[in-house]
């Protein structure tokens, strides 16, 4: 039902290459988006840690701990909706930089 304009694949920092299955999934939802021509936008745990601390953070707890701040109605048993969050919100702040740089 839903038309997405984009979607945010968020990938661990090689954590994937020691779970083929996580992998082999992730990479079926791609290919699946790509071809109804939905644009796919990577994010790797790097960018997140380099992206909300001045300066960069270290781990990834540390992550959560700043969108626990943001989004503290969501319980720490759910880590991967914070996790979601975060990479949501790095995309729209980064397309929404590269697209005032270009006018």
């Amino acid at each position: 039902n839903f038309r997405p304009q984009i979607v945010v694949l968020a990938t661990g920092a090689d954590e994937d290459e020691d779970r083929p299955r996580a992998q082999m999934l992730t990479q079926a939802a791609e290919q699946k988006l790509l071809a109804s021509g939905v644009p796919v936008w990577k994010v790797g745990d790097p960018e997140l840690l380099e992206s909300f601390a001045i300066p960069a953070l270290t781990q990834k707890h540390e992550l959560r701990a700043i969108a626990r701040s943001m989004w503290p109605y969501v319980a720490a048993q759910h880590e991967p909706a914070l996790d979601a969050a975060l990479a949501g919100l790095y995309v729209q702040v980064e397309r929404i930089l590269s697209s005032g740089s270009q006018n």
